[in-house]
């Protein structure tokens, strides 16, 4: 079940963080969602398998209950529908994340950046291509792309 814990709080707090909702350039309604086949491919075919159904629908449920997402079922059917970040927690999320699941979260990813362009700027003409080419990785949300992807231990 924790695999899939960190999978789905992973998920959503990328989305969230990709979204234009993070960097506040366009106020967007929709919420930040995610499917149950992201997590387990086979989730919504017949023929998948129940304990891991189960261990995703577990999952949700127990960071449903700490308050970090909602979901919505299929009329009568136990498998879940669509999986809802709550917005306002995100904070919590990051921080949740960081504490179980060695996750970094946006603003280190970020000061981490913001040293390498501080040490490495002006310390010769090739360093500065190559501080101009990572301030080009910037995109709208705050983080380059070449950092934002999670780095794996």
């Amino acid at each position: 079940m924790n695999q899939y814990e960190e999978k789905l709080l992973v998920l959503l707090a990328e989305k969230y963080r990709k979204s234009k909702k993070d960097n506040k350039t366009g106020m967007i309604s929709r919420r930040t969602q995610a499917k149950p086949s992201e997590l387990y491919k086979n989730y919504n075919r017949n023929d998948a398998d129940l304990e891991q159904i189960e261990a995703v629908n577990q999952a949700a449920e127990e960071c449903r209950k700490k308050g970090f997402l909602t979901y919505e079922m299929n009329g009568f059917s136990s498998e879940i529908m669509k999986i809802y970040l709550v917005d306002e927690k995100i904070s919590e999320v990051e921080q949740y994340l960081a504490e179980h699941y060695q996750y970094e979260p946006k603003y280190v990813k970020r000061q981490y950046v913001e040293r390498m362009i501080e040490t490495y700027g002006g310390k010769s003409p090739v360093a500065g291509g190559g501080v101009r080419n990572l301030n080009g990785y910037w995109i709208g949300t705050g983080c380059p792309k070449i950092i934002f992807r999670r780095r794996r231990s």
